[in-house]
């Protein structure tokens, strides 16, 4: 696995190559790059779904997620890798295309869990990886510093 550069993938994007945006298909609907297709990594399907492609194990393949520093982007490169492909990239942060504009910023405060909000989850450990959902009926939330800092749901508090 071997990190691409912003020259590198601009360079690439003219030849042929498989680019996957391996995070769940509500991230890919908001926001993905020309051209990718979405296979999540976090699926137990995630290597079926490759599979399907039918390509070469020299074939080309970059992946992207939030970012090349994060868990997923290694996890599915590393996965390809354990299938056989031998030309597999990880596409840099700063190369997905995001303006600033388009980046989510939310401001620390506390916020309002209105009634069908959910909280997303992601357990990894060197076996794999799972996700999951809790619905949230009411409660709060404190954002300090950019992140999750506290919060209240119904009767119970977490910092």
């Amino acid at each position: 696995m071997k990190i691409l550069t912003s020259d590198e993938y601009t360079t690439l994007k003219n030849k042929e190559h498989t680019l996957i945006h391996i995070l769940p298909k509500e991230h890919y609907a908001h926001y993905h790059l020309e051209n990718a297709i979405n296979i999540c990594v976090y699926e137990a399907s995630f290597t079926d779904n490759v599979k399907k492609l039918h390509l070469d194990s020299k074939q080309c393949i970059v992946v992207y997620g939030e970012s090349d520093d994060e868990y997923d982007s290694k996890a599915a490169a590393e996965k390809l890798e354990n299938m056989g492909f031998t030309n597999v990239f990880v596409l840099e942060a700063q190369s997905s295309g995001l303006d600033t504009d388009q980046l989510l910023s939310i401001k620390d405060g506390n916020y309002i869990l209105a009634e069908g909000s959910k909280l997303q989850w992601l357990g990894a450990n060197a076996n794999g990886s799972h996700y999951g959902d809790i619905a949230l009926k009411n409660g709060h939330v404190k954002l300090s510093n950019g992140k999750m800092s506290g919060g209240v749901y119904g009767r119970y508090a977490f910092h």
